[in-house]
């Protein structure tokens, strides 16, 4: 069972989220502060939760702010990146024991952090812990950080096609803890 913890404002573009999404074109919206996106009620991926299908999973908007916890999903098989993280640095997201598989992207396979196009924009915040990566595919990278904050902890990168795993630019910032990169197509 897939919950929602709302303690502020969630804006979704579908009122009702099943265990098992099947979109074909879209994405549900984070678009305010202290949102938790778990997989039962303790957002462990034990719990089996899937978002399968569509251009991407979810969106992060600029007016998400701090303290956004997505855990314990399985995403696969999105074809315009799974997760944009869109927000300028007062925004915070902590992405925990998920799984992202055979996603695509012209950009970021699985996840895309970003504000503004131009180079002095400041990015989110983005923590990542205790994921895996596997089969996924992005022209440029599986995660692409374009001027944000991003950690990387305890995840695991496996089988990636075409780009490289994790690339950074626009003066963005990586700190990579205790992370494993397997048979993977390019470098960090």
């Amino acid at each position: 069972r897939l919950q929602l913890h709302k303690l502020h404002e969630l804006n979704l573009l579908w009122t009702q989220l099943l265990l098992k999404f099947m979109w074909t074109f879209s994405h549900a919206e984070i678009d305010g502060p202290d949102i938790f996106i778990l997989c039962g009620e303790s957002g462990s991926y034990s719990n089996k939760c899937t978002i399968s299908g569509g251009l991407s999973h979810f969106s992060i908007g600029a007016n998400a702010g701090a303290g956004i916890l997505i855990s314990g999903i399985r995403f696969e098989k999105a074809t315009d990146t799974s997760i944009n993280a869109f927000g300028p640095k007062i925004s915070h997201l902590t992405i925990r024991d998920c799984v992202f598989e055979e996603n695509t992207s012209t950009d970021a396979g699985a996840i895309l952090i970003w504000y503004e196009d131009h180079v002095t924009a400041k990015a989110m915040y983005v923590v990542i812990e205790g994921c895996s990566f596997v089969n996924n595919q992005g022209d440029d990278a599986i995660i692409l950080n374009r001027g944000g904050y991003l950690t990387v902890k305890n995840t695991y990168f496996s089988g990636i096609q075409d780009g490289w795993s994790i690339v950074v630019g626009q003066d963005g910032s990586l700190l990579l803890e205790t992370t494993c990169f397997y048979d993977n197509y390019g470098p960090v």
